[in-house]
């Protein structure tokens, strides 16, 4: 499952809540490129990068830039595993998305 969320405190919150039980969780974040291009880079933070390219994470948290304007994460998530893997896209705070 991906959960798309721009609050950082409550993914923080929900992945330590999530490390207590059975599921495994990972962030991901984006930086702004320093170049004037305007693109992001991905930033898997604590994740494992190995696993996430498999896709072996129960809920991916990520800032919705990560998979609509990081070409890095629109690559992941349109990669086989992922394809695959991925059951449920959860949208929260829908309204901080300015273009889908």
């Amino acid at each position: 499952m991906v959960v798309v969320s721009p609050l950082n405190a409550l993914v923080k919150d929900e992945i330590k809540r999530i490390s207590q039980g059975t599921l495994t969780a990972a962030a991901l974040n984006v930086k702004r490129d320093h170049s004037n291009s305007g693109n992001f880079d991905l930033e898997i933070g604590d994740a494992n990068f190995s696993q996430l390219q498999k896709a072996e994470y129960d809920i991916i948290f990520m800032h919705q830039e990560a998979f609509l304007s990081c070409k890095q994460g629109m690559n992941l998530f349109q990669s086989s595993p992922y394809q695959l893997a991925v059951k449920a896209v959860v949208v929260y705070e829908a309204y901080c998305i300015l273009e889908w």
